[in-house]
């Protein structure tokens, strides 16, 4: 007999272009060249014991359209949205913004979730491969884990109750960009072998109850 799949939501995984990367790139190195200023901190509402955290601003409008393009799309195949029982007016989104994550050797972001309905990562620069990880780590006096070190891990409940753990192996990542439901639980490893930092943009978006979609079109308009 044909094996029988129960339901369950598939995550959405989309290559950014050079084209769409580039103003992107500029404002993170503009971030950078000026050692973080003029840019509001993330910190003391995020949960990663990061020093260096900030909101993005100029290319936001541009990330954010590609976001809710490719949300429009994931939305189209998994029902995900139109699912829950608490849209039964199939309200617009609307995005929470987006901040920077430069993360540097040793520095980890706990298990945790977010805020709002749907939530993104973008994986900009990985200094280092999970290989170069592991044997830096194999090589040290220490007890840290090798199994998912430098990775980005979601962590859910299967069919049988049990946790799992999915890592992506990071360096494979650059340019992609991930959705996935914000109440998934997922965490990010340390990483030592590089003083380079890693670099990465997260953001989420809301239900806006003042507008509902049409279709798929599960974009408010701006």
């Amino acid at each position: 007999m044909p094996l029988k799949h129960l339901q369950n939501l598939p995550l959405w995984e989309h290559k950014l272009s050079k084209e769409q990367l580039e103003p992107i790139w500029r404002e993170v190195n503009s971030m950078q060249s000026a050692d973080y200023k003029d840019y509001k901190t993330a910190s003391p509402q995020l949960v990663g014991d990061l020093e260096h955290q900030y909101f993005l601003k100029d290319s936001l409008p541009d990330l954010d359209a590609t976001v809710q393009e490719q949300i429009n799309l994931w939305e189209d195949q998994s029902r995900y949205l139109a699912s829950m029982n608490y849209n039964s007016g199939k309200h617009a989104i609307r995005s929470l913004g987006a901040w920077v994550n430069f993360q540097s050797k040793g520095e980890n972001n706990p298990l945790h979730s977010h805020g709002g309905v749907v939530s993104w990562v973008l994986w900009l620069k990985i200094p280092y491969t999970i290989e170069q990880e592991r044997e830096y780590l194999s090589r040290q006096p220490t007890t840290q884990t090798q199994l998912f070190v430098g990775q980005f891990a979601l962590v859910y409940t299967n069919i049988l109750g049990n946790v799992e753990m999915t890592a992506w192996d990071s360096d494979e990542m650059e340019g992609t960009l991930l959705l996935f439901p914000s109440k998934l639980k997922h965490a990010v490893y340390p990483f030592y072998s590089t003083d380079e930092k890693r670099i990465t943009i997260s953001g989420n978006y809301a239900f806006n109850t003042d507008h509902v979609y049409q279709n798929v079109d599960i974009n408010e308009t701006r």
